[in-house]
């Protein structure tokens, strides 16, 4: 099952505050990262953690196209990888790993399918019971945050416990191509 308009993956949860997260509505006429309309963003101590633009759904549909199984995730952002992943019936468990309380504290009351199941923990730390079928690191905020090494290294430590495995920022400069699945 492909799925393709990133619009169905615009983030529908109201801006609110909790804790110390925000999730804040930008209008934009003409933004560089998309068409014009409204895009969400999310800030955790006024730090910017993830926004539903053209760019940034269109990186994550790759992934949700190409994941089937179970799959773990590493940062649960928006939610908007995971909203996806539900529509897609050959989907068996979503397994989140989220480092912020404050971000699950926020979104979750929005994931309400049972195949979820979303853990408080660190995907430098956290350890796999299980092997999976896909894999996706997003766990950066932005290409400013990228350490190379450091993503390697991640997904090196991943390598035991999926069958396949793509990191977000390793997607940015190829939307268009394959995605870049590694195991």
């Amino acid at each position: 099952m492909e799925l393709s308009s990133w619009e169905l993956y615009k983030s529908r949860i109201p801006a609110q505050t909790l804790g110390d997260c925000r999730i804040v509505k930008f209008e934009y006429k003409n933004g560089p990262t998309g068409p014009a309309g409204t895009y969400t963003y999310l800030f955790h101590k006024d730090k910017f953690l993830m926004e539903d633009t053209m760019l940034t759904t269109m990186t994550n549909l790759k992934f949700i196209n190409e994941a089937h199984g179970h799959v773990l995730l590493n940062g649960l952002g928006l939610g908007i990888t995971v909203f996806g992943l539900l529509k897609k019936p050959d989907v068996e468990s979503i397994t989140v790993v989220e480092y912020c309380q404050d971000v699950i504290d926020i979104i979750k009351p929005y994931i309400t399918d049972t195949r979820v199941k979303i853990i408080h923990d660190d995907a430098w730390t956290f350890k796999p019971t299980m092997i999976y079928d896909f894999v996706w690191h997003d766990i950066v905020s932005g290409v400013e945050d990228v350490n190379e090494q450091e993503m390697d290294a991640l997904e090196k430590r991943y390598t035991p416990y999926c069958r396949k495995q793509a990191t977000f920022y390793r997607e940015l400069d190829g939307i268009k191509g394959n995605l870049l699945l590694v195991c």
